[in-house]
This record gives C-alpha cells, structure tokens and sequence, in this order.
C-alpha cells in the first residue's frame, strides 16, 4: 500500500466527478495516505463553475490536502482538516439561493452535507458574490514567518508576534456600502461547526465606520464563539449590524470600546467604554437573539448626559430635547 501509485486512479476519478457533477474536474496528481481518517492529496486542481455563474473556473488549486471522516459517512462529509496552496475560488449565490458551491444539482437548494473543520491557505484568493443581498466579498491570504510580522508593521518596532502567521486582506461591498480592511489569525482557522477558537486581530473601515479588534473567534464560516477586545467608532451604531449582526438602534456619532463575548444566541459587551453624542458612557450590555423578539439590555453609566443622545436606544422620543 505505501508503494502502490495512486495515479492510477487518477483518470478514473476524473471521469466520475466529472460525470456526477456535471462539471470539469482534473488533476495532475494523486497520493492518498490509507486510515480511518485518510488524507488525500491533490496537484494542479482544475473545477469548472456551474453553468449559470460568472467565472468559467469556480476552482483552481495548486495543491490541495484534506482528510475525510469515514465514521460520519453518510450522513455527511466531516472534513477535519483541508489546506489550500495557491488557490483561486469563485462562490457565487443566485437570488433564488442557487449555489455554485452546490455540487450533486445545480439547482439544488438543501443544506450541503459538507463540513470542513478546520482550513489552512497559503498565498490563497477567494472571491465570494451574492446576489440577493446584493453582497460582494474579495480576499486575499497567506502564510509568513511568525519571527517577522508581515510588511504592515512598523519596521522600527520590537518582533512582538507570538500568535499570527496568516495575513487577510480583504475588500467588498453590502448593497452600495464599501468597505475593506486586514487582518492577522493563526496558520489554522476553525472553518465550521467545531467550536474551536482561534486567534485574530484586525480592522475594518466602512464609510465612516472604523472597527479594530482582537481575541478569538470560532467557526469563520458560521461564527459559534467571540471573546474579542472592540474599538468601533461611526457616526451611527445603527450602521454595525452588516458587521457584528447586532439590530442596534440609530444615535449620534460614537466612539466605543469593550469586551465583545459570543456564548451560544448571547452577546455580552463588558468594560464598555466611551462616547455616544456628547454623553459619555461606561458599564455593560448584552443581546440575546431569542423568540418571539430579541432582547437588548444594558447598565450605563454617565457623568454628563444628554437624553436626546440616548433615548432612541431606549425608546424616549426626544425630538426637542
């Protein structure tokens, strides 16, 4: 088994994607490592976009590994490791919720039995576009050398970076709202349903929206977990939910910072800090998305307030206050 060729199984693997997706698929080599967990590997990766996207190619990888879970077969495909060298992806979202990443029909709508843990990218570009939004998502990523932080530190100040070894940038747009930004994680993000956390600082600018942040997160696919340090500042808190998906009410312009924790449907902002209008503000809040409303709850404290800066935030009418 250790010296046996996987190429040839090459052709006629090929053929069988190709043939149950209805799409191009090739590679220019195989290697699968046997095991109840076996890790497969792939060169030179080519996957042709569903009919109806935009981009001829939805993949092209130049090596691609992943291990695959034969005990969840069946039910779903558990992906408990992929790394991705020098890939070039396409997602694409049709209003009526078709998917390119969607690959037993086209057309199919239903949940995908796809799971990927954890996901690692060297020197990697994903575009990600939905329609129905309208959202646009550009990013690009890769790998450096913990022991020298990549080209956007400043080159006079001390190697302090014990935790990052992937830079994201990334760029886009919400309906006509731009927005881009950085950021640094770990070599390994948790992608999806794993609960793990990993490590991440960033920023993000939209419009005259700023947010930096750093901690944890789990999950980059579906967030499970934050315990993250925020600094947000903007003219409306209304403008934060495309970001943090909170429904927070209008105010004035704002300058805020705090600990940011996500437990289960609960959000907590703990060591608030900051300004909204001309009231200064300290203390907690928390949101809880539950049935058959959210609730937003806080405890504020203010050494100079001015009602008409939060009375929207509590429902007060304060039109000529």
């Amino acid at each position: 088994v250790l010296l046996f060729d996987w190429n040839w199984f090459k052709p006629p693997l090929e053929r069988y994607i190709s043939q149950k997706t209805k799409r191009e698929f090739r590679i220019s080599d195989l290697h699968v490592r046997p095991g109840l967990t076996p890790t497969i590997r792939l060169r030179d990766v080519y996957f042709s976009n569903a009919p109806w996207a935009t981009d001829k190619a939805m993949a092209k990888i130049e090596q691609l590994e992943f291990s695959v879970s034969l005990r969840d077969l069946p039910d779903k495909v558990l992906v408990p490791r992929a790394a991705l060298t020098k890939p070039d992806l396409v997602f694409e979202r049709m209003p009526d919720d078709r998917r390119n990443w969607v690959l037993s029909d086209p057309s199919d709508t239903s949940p995908s039995k796809l799971r990927i843990s954890t996901l690692s990218v060297d020197h990697g570009h994903l575009r990600y576009m939905d329609h129905g939004e309208p959202f646009q998502l550009d990013i690009q990523g890769s790998t450096f050398d913990p022991e020298s932080e990549p080209k956007t530190r400043n080159a006079d100040a001390p190697p302090s970076n014990n935790r990052y070894s992937t830079q994201y940038t990334f760029s886009g747009k919400y309906h006509d709202a731009g927005f881009s930004g950085t950021a640094l994680t770990g070599e390994v993000l948790s992608f999806q349903e794993s609960g793990v956390p990993f490590p991440i600082k960033g920023s993000l600018v939209a419009g005259t929206t700023r947010l930096e942040v750093e901690g944890t997160i789990a999950d980059a696919a579906n967030i499970s977990g934050i315990d993250a340090w925020l600094h947000i500042e903007g003219r409306t808190l209304a403008n934060l939910y495309p970001f943090l998906l909170l429904p927070l009410p209008a105010s004035p312009p704002y300058q805020l910072q705090g600990h940011l924790v996500l437990k289960g449907n609960r959000y907590t902002m703990d060591d608030l800090a900051g300004r909204i209008g001309s009231t200064d503000v300290t203390g907690q809040g928390a949101y809880v998305a539950k049935q058959p409303r959210p609730l937003l709850t806080g405890k504020l404290h203010s050494k100079l307030l001015n009602m008409a800066d939060l009375g929207p935030m509590i429902g007060i009418e304060t039109k000529g206050l």
